[in-house]
């Protein structure tokens, strides 16, 4: 066993998808009160993670209002 530290872990959140299935863009819907993507980034921020950085495409100019102020890139 190694006595190394683990390397840091970089999160990369995808929410890039056009959810032409789902009808409306899924990283905007509504669980207990708040936006999806907003879960995903709060959960990815407890991890400790230096660097969480979240991928759009499709509905970014929709997404983006909802991720606000959250120390993503």
């Amino acid at each position: 066993m190694s006595n190394r530290p683990a390397p840091a872990l970089h999160v990369l959140i995808l929410a890039a998808g056009g959810s032409t299935r789902f009808g409306s863009p899924k990283a905007l819907t509504r669980l207990a009160g708040r936006a999806l993507i907003q879960h995903v980034i709060a959960r990815a921020l407890a991890l400790g993670s230096p660097a969480v950085t979240v991928v759009l495409g499709a509905h970014a100019r929709e997404i983006v209002p909802a991720i606000g102020s959250a120390p993503v890139s």
